[in-house]
């Protein structure tokens, strides 16, 4: 009980108002301090009540791209593991923060449920092309209320780059640490280089990746050139990234399986539904000792053809297991021994002896189509060590490798470089590689669709009349005013001088204005004969009008119906994102604004908008487009087919082509080129393959020839393939004849520069430049040995890597590229819900069409 009325003196005489607790006095002062503590001892509770969700979460490590490589310019992932304290589940969205073109914030995120315990989850998003090795980019979580929206930030974190290779760098992954001599490919001519001596770029092999490290999306596999699967068991790899490595290689990607020596691991996997349908037979315990044992594999292993020397008293000839493949099912599931009637080609062949003495050829390689990639299978134990052992150092690479990934490149192995070099010496001919220069053939998208030429009206509208503005306001006025003897009101005649170039400032900036979307776009268009799935890929320039937001995205039927199928699946997974520059730095604007991105349905995005112009990437695949009907056999009996006999009924060893075309494309087809890749292979396999000086041996596996149709391709107009414009002659053939003019062409005026330089490009060498992405690793090499010519030239790339369709040159196929101007973009693309507009004829849209023979 509180007692109101009692006083009790302080040491001073006052008189000081006490009141007791308890029997406890306590003065007014110690009264406000327990108060004090009462109220900060709650607050503090509360304060550490706020804040233990964000105690309990923790970023704790981030490893970016497939196996811990990943390159500037392209599409990356990030593997983010995230630390939860906490009891109960949560809720949360991981992001990453990865800045675009305009200096805007691109949030990638994902949701996922918090759980005790490690939390991992995949991010994806696009690098610019200034990315570097430890460069530092934020990761964030975010509490999610029970409508998704973002809450509280649980936890942050800044973190480095790991290995970040250059833009103009391929990259081949290898799943296991033997890469049975893929490392070929990168050998340099010093050590310490990058660039390899005989290769038009760099490219750098992605060792010791394991199973269950793959990505759960395609995007994640995308900076990949290939991925050779060498060790470890498909099992491991979980539903998610079996499906996405399913996706990567319907997409374009190139999936390599070299069968285990021992064990049957690629029989019910999660990957059956893109492996060869095969049966597989191990044929055991091959001795290779020379050119005709084992089948002949040797000729797959060693450009040289003749007989082995004698192993020393401590060495055996390699003894190996060999893994032939036949045929087991057709295209249509039923029962077949004929690879004709499958979805599969041998690429490398054995002479395997029958059960009635007789020889069957038998493949020991072979690739399987799977939408626009391929699945391949090698029955050779390529990583076996007693194949590499010295003098023998198989496989060699330009021999086993160039037919199977579609490149055409010497591999100088570190030995042959050494030898080379120490021959030089002594003759005191010591050479150095030439410093080359180099032309990016991947850069002349972003000028194609810049709309800087609509926008040069109003600059120069802009300096004319601000300079005439000066002229007149100032010296003007007052000059004709003392003229009139009436400069005292040179003021007012400033002040009018002004108004009236206002006005026109403003009229002549409305007349000048770009109105609507004004759409401007590249689009390359691909196109599988016999399959139900189209790809494009578009570089998009859309006028973004008003200060606010736009959502851009790539629609498709299947999405917009909610279908539970692979169409509908791929659809969310198609992408769309900001393009950054090639050159130069990101420009930034002073109001940075952030905008988010679905990592793993990233095929919609809502973006700042400023009255200005944005430029896009549009990577979409999916089911045919109604209105663009692609090249087709004009009647069953047309379609197209191999023969051994010439026009009239004369007969040629030579494989040709036959079969008429016709097309329902909505515009004429333009400068068109017909490749056709033969049967009939290349290189002699019983000669053997020396160097020569300043000769390349690296070749394509298969003859191919091209042919340019100048006059345009009606709709509806036959096209026969047995025409007099297929002429089968020395200048016809792709590889020598045709190329040669390819690179003429693009010499041609063409400024060297280093890379990092930006080249001008004309209207013909936009369009070749786009053509020799399609085949680019079929370039002829750059001279290595001997003296290198003055204008010689490396071609990279930064960008259009996916177009790439050099393995389609080492299995028959034929291949119709052409151009069309302007109209409709061939991409399903909305903005903001409504379809867009016809593009201007400055738009571009190439057609690529391929038929498998």
């Amino acid at each position: 009980m509180i007692d109101r009325s009692q006083f009790v003196p302080s040491q001073s005489g006052e008189r000081r108002r006490a009141w007791k607790w308890s029997g406890i006095p306590m003065t007014i002062p110690a009264v406000a301090a327990l108060v004090f503590v009462l109220c900060t001892g709650l607050a503090v509770d509360a304060i550490a009540q706020a804040q233990t969700p964000a105690q309990t979460v923790e970023i704790r490590q981030v490893i970016f791209g497939a196996g811990g490589q990943c390159r500037a310019g392209s599409l990356s992932s990030a593997w983010v593991s995230v630390y939860y304290a906490g009891q109960e589940p949560q809720r949360a969205r991981v992001a990453w923060n990865v800045p675009d073109p305009d200096g805007d914030m691109l949030q990638v995120s994902r949701e996922l449920t918090l759980n005790p315990g490690a939390n991992p989850v995949w991010l994806y998003g696009p690098l610019d092309f200034l990315t570097r090795s430890g460069t530092i980019t934020e990761f964030a979580v975010f509490e999610l209320d029970d409508s998704g929206r973002p809450q509280s930030q649980l936890a942050a974190r800044n973190i480095g780059m790991g290995s970040v290779v250059s833009a103009y760098a391929g990259l081949i992954g290898v799943i296991g640490t033997d890469s049975g001599n893929l490392e070929w490919y990168a050998q340099p001519w010093q050590p310490g280089e990058t660039q390899p001596a005989a290769a038009q770029e760099p490219v750098q092999i992605v060792r010791g990746i394991v199973p269950g490290s793959l990505p759960d999306r395609w995007m994640g596999l995308d900076a990949l050139e290939a991925l050779v699967w060498v060790e470890g068991n498909p099992i491991d790899l979980s539903l998610q990234q079996a499906a996405a490595l399913e996706e990567w290689v319907h997409r374009g990607g190139h999936f390599i399986v070299v069968m285990p020596q021992v064990g049957d691991l690629w029989t019910n996997t999660p990957l059956d539904a893109i492996l060869p349908p095969v049966n597989v037979t191990v044929w055991e315990d091959q001795e290779i000792a020379g050119p005709q044992s084992a089948g002949g594999v040797l000729k797959h292993l060693s450009r040289d053809r003749q007989p082995l020397a004698p192993p020393g008293p401590n060495r055996r000839y390699p003894r190996v297991n060999l893994h032939l493949f036949s045929p087991a099912r057709d295209i249509n599931g039923r029962p077949t021994d004929d690879w004709s009637n499958t979805d599969c080609k041998p690429i490398m062949e054995l002479d395997v002896p029958g059960p009635d003495g007789t020889t069957q050829r038998q493949a020991v390689v072979l690739r399987r189509r799977v939408g626009f990639g391929h699945v391949t299978l090698i029955g050779i134990p390529v990583t076996d060590p007693r194949l590499r052992q010295p003098p023998l150092y198989w496989p060699h690479t330009e021999v086993f490798w160039n037919p199977i990934l579609g490149r055409r490149q010497d591999t100088p192995n570190r030995f042959e470089v050494d030898q080379i070099q120490q021959q030089q010496r002594e003759s005191r001919e010591l050479r150095a590689v030439k410093v080359r220069d180099t032309v990016d053939i991947g850069d002349p998208f972003v000028p194609m669709i810049e709309l800087s030429g609509q926008a040069g009206g109003g600059v120069l509208l802009a300096i004319l009349l601000f300079g005439l503005y000066w002229v007149v306001a100032g010296p003007g006025v007052y000059a004709w005013l003392k003229s009139k003897k009436m400069h005292r009101h040179s003021w007012l005649g400033f002040v009018i001088a002004t108004g009236v170039f206002t006005a026109i400032g403003w009229f002549g900036a409305r007349a000048l204005r770009i109105e609507g979307t004004r759409p401007r776009h590249v689009t390359v268009y691909d196109h599988i004969a016999g399959t139900e799935w189209q790809r494009t890929t578009t570089y998009l320039t859309l006028m973004l009008n008003g200060y606010g937001s736009h959502t851009v995205h790539l629609v498709d039927p299947a999405v917009e119906s909610d279908a539970p199928d692979a169409v509908a699946t791929y659809a969310r997974h198609n992408v769309v994102h900001a393009l950054y520059p090639v050159h130069g730095s990101l420009s930034q604007f002073p109001d940075t604004r952030e905008y988010g991105l679905d990592a793993a349905e990233p095929y919609e995005i809502d973006v700042p908008s400023r009255n200005t112009a944005k430029q896009f990437v549009l990577r979409w695949f999916g089911r045919p487009l109604e209105g663009w009907g692609m090249p087709a056999a004009a009647t069953v009996a047309d379609r197209p087919r191999e023969v051994t006999s010439g026009p009239g009924g004369s007969t040629s060893q030579a494989s040709r082509v036959a079969g008429v075309l016709l097309h329902n494309l909505p515009a004429p087809l333009s400068d068109i080129t017909v490749f056709y890749v033969t049967s009939d292979p290349a290189v002699n396999p019983n000669v053997q393959l020396t160097r020569s000086e300043g000769v390349s041996r690296a070749r394509p596996p298969l003859i191919s020839y091209a042919w340019s149709i100048p006059q345009p391709w009606q709709p509806g107009q036959p096209l026969d393939l047995e025409s007099e414009t297929f002429a089968y002659t020395p200048d016809s053939r792709f590889v020598d004849g045709v190329q040669d003019k390819y690179m003429a062409g693009m010499m041609k005026g063409m400024p060297h520069s280093l890379v990092g330089g930006q080249s001008t490009f004309s209207q013909t060498q936009q369009r070749t430049a786009m053509e020799l992405l399609g085949a680019y690793h079929l370039i002829k090499p750059p001279i290595w040995v001997g003296q290198a010519p003055n204008d010689q030239l490396l071609y990279h790339r930064s960008m259009g890597r996916e177009l790439d369709m050099s393995p389609w040159f080492s299995q028959p196929c034929l291949i119709i590229t052409g151009f069309l101007r302007g109209g409709e973009i061939p991409t399903p693309v909305r903005l903001d819900g409504d379809p867009l507009p016809e593009s201007d004829s400055a738009s571009l849209t190439m057609i690529r069409w391929v038929y498998p023979l």
